[in-house]
């Protein structure tokens, strides 16, 4: 992905439409292939998949165990989902 730096803010702006909050600009120079970005993202949406999916299995077992209401666990379980 050569460019100049105002080609590179157009492309970060494009990225972060679809994508929001998942690439930063270095991200642009460090990933400079479409192909490369692509793996990237890629990895960033899985790692962000697997953290929110332990959050809500542990919520989950702490209200199979008791330690949370259910009230409770709708409060986290509707933080998580932000």
């Amino acid at each position: 992905m050569q460019g100049d730096s105002i080609q590179a803010i157009a492309l970060m702006k494009a990225v972060d439409q679809k994508y929001p909050g998942k690439v930063r600009a270095s991200d642009i120079f460090s990933y400079p292939s479409i192909k490369e970005m692509a793996q990237y993202i890629s990895s960033q949406s899985i790692d962000q998949d697997s953290d929110r999916l332990k959050e809500i299995t542990d919520i989950l077992s702490d209200l199979e165990s008791g330690k949370i209401q259910v009230s409770e666990a709708r409060l986290l379980l509707d933080k998580n989902n932000r």
